[in-house]
């Protein structure tokens, strides 16, 4: 078996690895139950794997009744690791709901979070039906090691030109196009200061352990400038195994940075100013169109064209993937229409298994995300949207499921979840849902949704549609509990499939759901104001939108939703106290990281997942932005020799801070915008670092802005 063994633990994207067929077949001759009664397991699983998720496809025949499930239990093997209960796989609902024509199959789907890059699982799969037939299988599949370094790295320099040089430090490559035409595996271009104008064209492809690294020595002084021509500004044509990394884009007419058919390819640490769009076509990361997979974009600021204020009088497109096994993190994307298209409403390729994790997202006239055409296991975990009409957008998703997870959308003009056009197969758990309409979740057409430990809060105003009611859908296959919703007026709960129920009691007795419900109120949190309601649609710009994080939408303690939620299995582990909490942040654990990191990129430790969302410790401050003073809270545990500091940009450190002890695992420190000696510091952006001292190393940082 060895040989079989080895050939399989690949990383990326395949159909059907050879061990997976392999043991498949191994324990079916050694006693795996007939195939019988009403569901036949089929032997075709797809299982594929991003650094820290696995997603797998059941296909099966029978089960017309959709009765069938299959529960998941998953291992370390590097590590021999006791076995872990998962989240089971989603009965996906055959057949087209929405005049598409797409089909999703016949089959049970779902995601395995919690993973750490570049390991070996073990998978043991138990496939049930009442009404007969069963079946057991074990996968072994390793999850993508993070995007690095080539094994053995060639350096090369390069400088702005138009052609010559040897790649030495002595004697760079004049131009992007010299050193591209020249480059094998391996290399690693260190882009000198300077304006590279016009197209970069990075055609010449690397390795999977050979990749070809284009990293600018320092982001602000490495520019790509597109001259306004009406091409990308820089293009992936067929590339594979290619990086791109802390540079500057300018100037793109349409596109910022293109893929075709990509696989492989890394944009990381790089600043997307797409601001000047005019082309027909606007964005700023695309990687669209049949023949992509595997797509890293991470660490990344990429601006657009559009202002908040005006409205939605155009559109353009942050970041934009089709396929399979992208991920995208940890980016801040701001002013857009959609801040992220995963799928891109593409019916002719299937986009599934993509990871969508811990991005800042705001200032977005249509969607925070559209998942618009994907298919199954699309992972929303951990973002923060802030002023978008609408959060999270599916419309449609054929099949599923598609997990929304801990994410926070505050200040929706309109819906938080835009699931619309009959989608099918939406997981929707431990989300905040803060809106400026009063309908906490309203008007849409879905199936086969489950939604747990979610806070749903509208506005308190009668809304567009004079309608202040918490729930507004249509819904078929609905499974909905331990939620928390807001209700305005006293008579005025849901609007469920045409039918309106006065109270959330109403609704439990009707329709034998949501027995564990809650009603919430605005006082749940630490701090935070009803948003604003603008004009419908944005039309003639919408009132002046919030700063990201600027209200702490963490749980007051001794609030309703602590304790108020339900434990779900590989998302809520870790949770301090009777009962998981409902919404996004659990009391007890540190602050999640929201946009580009400060760390290293590509650290081994670096996952974020639905129960680790807050694994590595991090800072809070707020408000932020701040005139007077900031509270800076650290949840995690400290000693003696941790210390709290203020540094300018420039790296010079400005002051450090008294660390208060709060509880055993959680401490306050404030900071007057004042020096050392007592100083105004005035306006400007500064860094706060929580160090141990004792080693001389950062354990946390965080973005705080004083306004003077």
């Amino acid at each position: 078996m060895g040989a079989p063994v080895s050939a399989a633990l690949r990383c990326g994207v395949s159909s059907l690895s050879f061990l997976s067929l392999y043991l498949g077949l191994q324990f079916s001759a050694f006693g795996s139950p007939a195939f019988a009664g009403n569901t036949v397991a089929g032997e075709h699983m797809e299982i594929v794997a991003t650094p820290t998720c696995l997603g797998v496809q059941w296909f099966i025949s029978g089960d017309d009744n959709l009765t069938s499930t299959v529960e998941v239990q998953y291992r370390d093997v590097d590590a021999s690791g006791p076995w872990r209960v998962a989240q089971p796989l989603l009965r996906v609902e055959p057949g087209s709901f929405n005049g598409d024509g797409v089909d999703p199959g016949n089959l049970l789907a779902g995601s395995v979070f919690d993973l750490t890059p570049n390991t070996t699982y073990e998978l043991r799969l138990v496939l049930e039906d009442p009404d007969g037939g069963s079946a057991t299988e074990y996968r072994i599949e390793r999850t993508r090691p993070l995007p690095a370094d080539p094994v053995e790295p060639r350096v090369r320099y390069v400088v702005p030109g138009s052609g010559g040089g040897s790649g030495t430090e002595a004697d760079p490559f004049r131009g992007i196009a010299q050193a591209n035409a020249l480059a094998i595996p391996g290399d690693v271009f260190l882009l000198q200061p300077g304006t590279y104008s016009g197209v970069s064209t990075l055609s010449t492809s690397g390795t999977e352990t050979d990749p070809i690294v284009w990293r600018g020595v320092d982001a602000e002084s490495v520019v790509l400038d597109g001259e306004d021509i009406a091409k990308p500004v820089v293009d992936f044509p067929g590339s594979r195994y290619v990086h791109l990394e802390d540079v500057t884009v300018i100037r793109p007419r349409q596109m910022a940075i293109r893929g075709n058919a990509t696989s492989g390819i890394v944009v990381r640490g790089c600043t997307v100013d797409s601001s000047n769009l005019t082309g027909a076509e606007k964005g700023g990361i695309y990687f669209f169109g049949p023949g992509q997979s595997n797509v890293y974009i991470a660490d990344n600021t990429v601006r657009g064209p559009i202002r908040w204020e005006d409205g939605r009088n155009d559109d353009a497109y942050g970041i934009v993937v089709a396929g399979r096994g992208h991920v995208i993190r940890n980016n801040e994307i701001f002013d857009w229409w959609d801040g992220i298209s995963v799928g891109h409403g593409e019916t002719e390729v299937e986009t599934s298994d993509c990871d969508v994790f811990s991005n800042e997202v705001y200032n977005c006239t249509d969607d925070g995300i559209e998942t618009d055409g994907s298919r199954h296991n699309v992972r929303v975990v951990g973002n923060r949207f802030t002023n978008v009409l609408c959060g999270i957008s599916a419309q449609p998703v054929y099949g599923g499921p598609m997990y929304a997870v801990r994410n926070v959308v505050y200040n929706s003009q309109l819906k938080p979840l835009k699931y619309h056009v009959w989608p099918t197969g939406l997981i929707v758990f431990n989300n905040t849902f803060v809106g400026a309409d009063p309908r906490g979740w309203g008007d849409g057409q879905w199936r086969n949704a489950i939604v747990r430990n979610n806070l749903f809060l509208g506005g308190s105003g009668p809304g567009h549609s004079g309608d202040p009611i918490s729930f507004d859908a249509q819904g078929e296959r609905a499974d909905l509990d331990y939620n928390g919703w807001r209700q305005v007026e006293p008579d005025r709960f849901a609007r469920f499939n045409g039918t309106y129920y006065e109270t959330l009691e109403t609704f439990q007795e009707a329709l034998d759901m949501s027995w564990h419900a809650v009603y919430v109120d605005l006082t749940v949190f630490y701090e935070a104001e009803e948003p604003e309601l603008g004009p419908y649609l944005g039309q003639g710009g919408y009132l002046p939108g919030y700063v990201p994080g600027s209200q702490d939408l963490r749980l007051s303690p001794g609030s309703v939703p602590e304790d108020a939620g339900v434990m779900l299995a590989n998302i809520t582990e870790g949770y301090d106290g009777a009962a998981p909490d409902l919404g996004a942040y659990e009391t007890g654990l540190p602050f999640p990281i929201y946009g580009p990191r400060t760390e290293e990129p590509g650290d081994p430790s670096d996952v974020t997942t639905p129960s680790a969302l807050a694994a590595g410790p991090t800072l809070v401050a707020y408000p932020n932005p701040f005139s007077a003073e900031a509270t800076i809270d650290f949840a995690g545990r400290l000693d003696d020799s941790s210390a709290l500091r203020v540094y300018a940009v420039d790296g010079r450190l400005v002051r450090t801070l008294d660390l208060a002890s709060r509880t055993t695992q959680s401490r306050v420190a404030i900071w007057d915008g004042r020096d050392e000696f007592g100083r105004d510091v005035g306006d400007g952006i500064f860094f706060l670092r929580l160090e141990d001292s004792s080693r001389n190393e950062p354990i946390a940082q965080t973005k705080v802005i004083r306004v003077d």
